[in-house]
């Protein structure tokens, strides 16, 4: 087998897997599933710290650096506050437990960003040096943003699910 066929085939097979993998997320995205307020602050953090730590490796360098990061962190808030407010959060009456299923445009709005991601790291080492990009910066941004987005779905998330609990609460106490 050649280099340029064995670097074909190692290729498809690596798209092979990621579609598989993000066909599978599509797939548990769509389904109901249970949703535990007291759980929804686990995600966000392990992501901040993870992003910490990578920035910490290597620390911005001027104040516009941290302006990038800080305008990533709020593209990042802004898409995961959206994303939230597409996912259906519902109630069960009797045991007031909260369900979530994420709708169709979320199911979207996630592979846009897997789509983005994918081609930013296959476009970034090929383009930074061209375009004198300093491509810590922007896998600090990507990670940012990634930072912004699950800490402002969470929340979100978090206000609407306190709610929709409380009134179906209220309710009860009420026919009692």
């Amino acid at each position: 087998m050649s280099p340029a066929n064995a670097h074909q085939l190692a290729t498809f097979a690596a798209i092979a897997v990621i579609l598989l993998i993000v066909g599978l997320r599509v797939r548990r995205m769509t389904q109901g599933r249970r949703l535990r307020l007291e759980t929804l602050w686990i995600r966000p953090v392990i992501y901040a710290v993870i992003a910490g730590f990578l920035i910490a490796a290597t620390p911005p360098k001027t104040v516009i650096d941290i302006a990038f990061m800080a305008a990533a962190f709020v593209v990042g808030a802004a898409i995961g506050w959206r994303q939230a407010k597409l996912m259906v959060i519902g109630i069960e009456p009797e045991s007031h437990q909260l369900n979530v299923k994420a709708s169709p445009l979320a199911v979207m709005l996630v592979l846009g960003i897997f789509g983005l991601r994918f081609a930013v790291r296959s476009l970034l080492p090929v383009e930074a040096a061209a375009w004198k990009l300093n491509a810590g910066l922007i896998v600090d941004c990507l990670m940012v943003l990634v930072v912004g987005l699950y800490v402002a779905q969470a929340i979100e998330m978090f206000i609407r699910a306190s709610a929709m609990l409380r009134q179906a609460r209220a309710g009860r106490t009420k026919a009692a």
